[in-house]
């Protein structure tokens, strides 16, 4: 998705997140890594 964005010249990045389960706590989201790693402001929807 990162690179994507980066590829496309995005101005931004919309994701979609779900409630956590134990599973995101315990590995981290896609969506939390986006966040994270993306060169451009991301904008999350819940």
């Amino acid at each position: 998705m990162i690179a994507l964005a980066d590829e496309l010249k995005a101005d931004v990045v919309i994701v979609g997140s779900r409630n956590p389960g134990i599973q995101t706590h315990l590995l981290g989201s896609e969506a939390a890594n986006i966040v994270r790693y993306a060169h451009v402001p991301v904008f999350v929807v819940r």
